[in-house]
């Protein structure tokens, strides 16, 4: 273990697509679209995506005990410490799997698309115009 909320070994900020959501555990996948030179496979051109095993720890700020959880695809962004790199077979010579980060602060920011020349219409504007607006 490289660190822990305490003493941590690095802080981070990052925004990514949430998969793999698991309430019970409170855990959950991150996915960013990231160069990552430590995943590079040398026999292999194209980028990586990085993974990362989010966890949201137990914590007084939760006082109804609900941590908040992403739902499965939706994008988030949050801040967290890098408390462990999982390497292939346990053994820090091959390649990482993945890295832990024990979250802090997290935002939910949206869906995504399943295509991606979907264009979501915007419902949050309505036909009324402010008389700011309105030619005199």
């Amino acid at each position: 273990m490289l660190g822990s909320a305490k003493h941590p070994w690095a802080s981070w900020c990052m925004c990514g697509l949430a998969v793999s959501c698991d309430s019970n555990a409170a855990t959950f996948m991150l996915n960013i679209d990231v160069y990552c030179s430590m995943l590079k496979d040398s026999k292999s051109s194209t980028k990586p995506v990085a993974p990362f095993l989010c966890i949201i720890p137990d914590s007084p700020k939760y006082k109804s005990g609900n941590k908040p959880m992403p739902y499965n695809n939706h994008f988030v962004s949050l801040t967290g410490y890098l408390t462990n790199v999982h390497h292939k077979n346990n053994d820090p010579s091959q390649a990482v799997e993945r890295f832990v980060i024990t979250v802090q602060d997290i935002v939910f920011l949206g869906t995504s698309s399943d295509s991606a020349n979907t264009v979501l219409p915007n419902t949050l504007d309505s036909s009324f115009s402010p008389p700011f607006f309105s030619k005199f």
